[in-house]
Order: structure tokens, then sequence, then C-alpha cells
């Protein structure tokens, strides 16, 4: 997969990965680094960093990530079957906010042992907006797409299961021996309507509209992102006799310098707020269209007076999709970031 091809995947995916990416540059040794993924189930790392070794391990092996993750491993992340100091770097990206709490250190505590060098923890934390957030998107996707959206229930276990806490981390981490230095990913701020932004564009069925976005903001804003108030907290760690710069080295090096991107920011949540308003416009007009058929529904004299209110229901939906993207694609703030994302073509 190109670089071109990287920056046009969705943004919070892309941010994580690309961390993890540099992370392996700014780490390995002379030649390949030999990383192990935890969670990494579809194999997104290997993508980023083809010409390493990229292990993955993950609780299942659905069939449609074999293409993607050849070396993919089942293993428990607490109970990894790999001897000690196996791997040059271990990550795991938003992944420990899925396991229960009582096993988060166990979890930590392996990725340390088989790990010769650096350990890369990513993951939403129980920091000030975080579960908000959360909270904030899982009542928009629910209503959006339904209760069996893959999404509900990935939020539903972060405030189940309770986001990280940064202190815990630290102290899991620090009780192998290892230094850490911990810093943000992903600015809160942004996060959210950046989300929110990107179910809206995945409502209207086409792809080209979705990645276009992502890709311009991928160039613009994933080095930026890297400041507080932020969605993720990353814990760098360098094991215990590792040699090699320090955390905070490297963190260095990774950080933006300078002021945060402000003008940029402000034209984004105005492009968020027309979309939004678009959708808000077509869905209600759609239900209270579904609402009066549904009436006819219960309404019916016979099963086949049903089943032809029904097929006007399907019909009806696949208008008003059809209807909201062309509204979207024709709004004045979609075209009038069009120049924006000519420039991430070139």
């Amino acid at each position: 997969m190109t670089a071109d091809h990287l920056r046009r995947l969705p943004f919070d995916h892309f941010a994580r990965y690309q961390l993890a990416a540099e992370v392996v540059e700014l780490t390995k040794p002379l030649g390949a680094s030999r990383v192990l993924d935890i969670g990494g189930g579809p194999g997104s790392l290997a993508a980023f960093r083809p010409a390493d070794r990229i292990i993955s391990s993950d609780l299942n092996m659905p069939s449609q990530w074999h293409a993607a993750a050849p070396d993919l491993v089942l293993a428990d992340g607490a109970q990894l079957p790999f001897a000690d100091g196996t791997f040059d770097l271990v990550v795991t990206l938003d992944t420990l906010e899925h396991v229960p709490p009582d096993r988060r250190d166990g979890l930590l505590t392996e990725a340390a042992r088989v790990s010769r060098g650096y350990v890369l923890v990513v993951c939403p934390c129980a920091t000030p907006g975080v579960p908000e957030a959360d909270a904030a998107l899982l009542s928009f996707v629910r209503q959006r797409f339904g209760e069996e959206f893959e999404t509900v229930g990935v939020l539903q276990e972060h405030l189940g299961f309770g986001h990280p806490e940064p202190d815990k981390v630290l102290a899991s981490l620090r009780r192998t021996g290892a230094d850490v230095e911990q810093f943000p990913s992903g600015r809160l701020d942004r996060w959210l309507p950046m989300m929110l932004l990107f179910y809206n564009l995945m409502a209207l069925g086409r792809d080209d509209p979705v990645e276009r976005v992502q890709a311009w903001y991928n160039t613009l804003f994933y080095r930026d992102d890297l400041r507080a108030p932020s969605y993720r907290q990353a814990f760098l760690a360098r094991v215990a006799g590792a040699e090699g710069p320090a955390p905070e080295e490297i963190a260095a090096r990774l950080l933006p310098t300078g002021p945060p991107i402000a003008a940029d920011t402000s034209a984004l949540e105005a492009l968020r707020i027309g979309l939004t308003e678009e959708l808000v416009g077509a869905v209600d007009s759609y239900r209270l269209q579904v609402a009066a058929l549904e009436e006819k529904v219960g309404q019916a004299e016979s099963a086949a007076q049903a089943e032809r209110l029904r097929a006007e229901q399907a019909e009806l939906r696949a208008a008003a999709l059809e209807a909201f993207r062309e509204r979207v694609l024709n709004h004045p703030l979609v075209k009038a970031t069009r120049p924006l994302r000519r420039l991430t073509r070139r």
C-alpha cells in the first residue's frame, strides 16, 4: 500500500498506526525491526512498515483477516506464547480499553517481557472529556445507524470497562523496570468533530468522499494533533537493560513544534456543522415519511398490502439516501474544500 493510499485511511486509524510506524523507525536496530502488535488482527502495521517483520496477535482470526495478516498468532495478550526478549518493539494500539481492568496489568507486563527494546501503548484514557466524547459519539452512531452497527459495541466496551487510567498504565510499565514517557495523541477538540464528519460522510454510501476528506485531514493535521488535550495517551517504554535512545528523546522527535494550526480548524468545524445540518434535515424528513408508512402497515387489510407498503419503505430509504448524498456533495461548504482536496492528489 502506497503512502497516498495510507493517507486515505480513516484519520483515527491513520493517526495511531502512523505514530507506531514512526516509533518503529526511531527505535529499530540495524536492518529490519522485529515487531509484535498485540491486538493487531487486521495487520495494519505491516502496511505502514512493509520492510520490517511484523507479527500480530489477537484473540480471534476471522477469515477475512488472513490475507492482510499472514503472520497473525492467536493469543491472549496477558499470556503471550513468545520467549523473553523476542521483539525489538511491542506495540498495542487501541486495545487496552477493550481489556477488563483486572487484566490490564498482565497485558502490559507481558508486553515488556517479550520485548528486548521498547513498548508502545496507545489508547483512549480516563482524562477529562474523553469518556464524554465516547458517550456523545455512541449516542450519535446508535441513532444514525442502529444498535447492530459495529461501532456501537466498540464504544459500549470503552464505557463499560472504563477507560484506562494513565497513572495505572505508567505504574504497570515502571514495575517492570522500564523507563517510560507519556505524550498526547489525537487532539480531543478535533477528534469528536472529525468522527461526526466521518460518519456523516459514511452515510452517503460512497467511498470517494470519505477517503478524500481523510487524506486532506491526515496530510494537514496528523502531526499537529500530537497535542493536549488529546483523545489518546501514548506511553513509550524502554525496557530494563535495553540500549537505545531514552523515551523522552524519541517523544521529542515525534511531537510538533511551534503553535498549533488554528485557522484550518475553524474551517473544518464549519464544514462539520454544515454537513450535520444537512443530515439532521434529511433524517427528520425521512422519519416523518417512514412513520406514516409504518402506520399504514399496521392498518393493512392483507399481508399482500403490508408487503407492498414495506417495499415502498425500502424505496423511500434508497431515495432519501441518494437525495442526501446530492445535497451534501453540492453543499457550499463541501464545494469550498475541493481545492484543498485537489492538493492531496498532487
